[in-house]
């Protein structure tokens, strides 16, 4: 956990190693777009950032690889706008005006909690699945086989005594 981004702001980035992690962390072009659920945890990333002695400077080096990537999916001249936990990490934020210099970076606007964002979104797929609509696609996630969550309802299992309600 780092507050705020704020170690990461105290922290030097390992450029190599930044970008080593940018390239394992973009999107593939061939395979589609994912989701970075089960089965693609990276921990050969934690591996990379091992080779770093300080923590913060970890904490940068992955914070600028993911600015990153994110940057390179942002087209010259759209409007980037933060919300949710991107709001709060401060080193995030940096990075990202370091890496796109030629866009105006806006927050959410200043009548409107951008952590609730996140909450609508969520609400909004919850309502979809509960209705039947499917919420997770093979064209959004990059999935072969579309799964139906039960019910509606998104499970995880939580150790050998997790009983299903």
């Amino acid at each position: 956990m780092d507050l705020d981004g704020a170690a990461a702001l105290g922290g030097e980035s390992n450029h190599s190693i930044a970008e080593s992690l940018m390239q394992r962390l973009a999107i593939p072009e061939t395979d589609g777009p994912r989701s970075l659920g089960t089965g693609e945890e990276m921990h050969e990333l934690l591996a990379e950032l091992a080779r770093i002695e300080q923590p913060p400077d970890r904490l940068a080096t992955l914070v600028d690889a993911i600015a990153g990537v994110i940057a390179a999916e942002i087209e010259p001249g759209e409007e980037v706008l933060f919300f949710g936990g991107g709001t709060r990490n401060q080193a995030l934020q940096v990075a990202l005006e370091r890496q796109l210099p030629c866009h105006d970076l806006q927050t959410a606007p200043s009548d409107f909690d951008p952590q609730a964002r996140e909450a609508a979104a969520i609400g909004v797929l919850g309502t979809l699945a509960m209705d039947g609509v499917e919420i997770t696609t093979p064209s959004v996630t990059g999935r072969r086989v579309n799964q139906r969550h039960r019910d509606g309802a998104w499970h995880l299992t939580i150790g050998s005594d997790f009983t299903d309600p």
